[in-house]
């Protein structure tokens, strides 16, 4: 499971980053909390496999996509089983193919 962090922005480097900590002799390290990993606190970059994700600025709701083609799909089969054409045509040219081409923004997690 992942956590939204509402209103934190996303730090330039893991020397600022609210979920590191200081670490070394003289401090001179950032230990990051998620990795465990740690850098030279002189570092301007963050570490490549850094955890964090942002969202896009002013993005919309966030939304389980995959379910609402499998919604649709559903509807769309049982426009087909009525012949109802208007339905079948519009779902399958015009909604499905939107939604389908979306960006990901934040990516699935395998729950299992």
């Amino acid at each position: 499971m992942s956590v939204l962090v509402k209103g934190m922005k996303m730090p330039d480097s893991c020397a600022v980053c609210r979920f590191a900590g200081r670490g070394g002799y003289h401090m001179e390290r950032v230990v990051c909390m998620f990795t465990g990993k740690n850098e030279d606190a002189g570092n301007v970059d963050r570490l490549s496999d850094c955890p964090l994700v942002a969202l896009p600025d002013h993005h919309g709701r966030l939304g389980d996509l995959d379910a609402l083609c499998e919604d649709l799909l559903e509807r769309w089969s049982v426009a087909e089983t009525r012949k109802e054409e208007l339905i079948k045509a519009v779902m399958a040219d015009v909604v499905t193919p939107i939604i389908a081409c979306q960006p990901t923004i934040v990516e699935a997690e395998d729950n299992s």
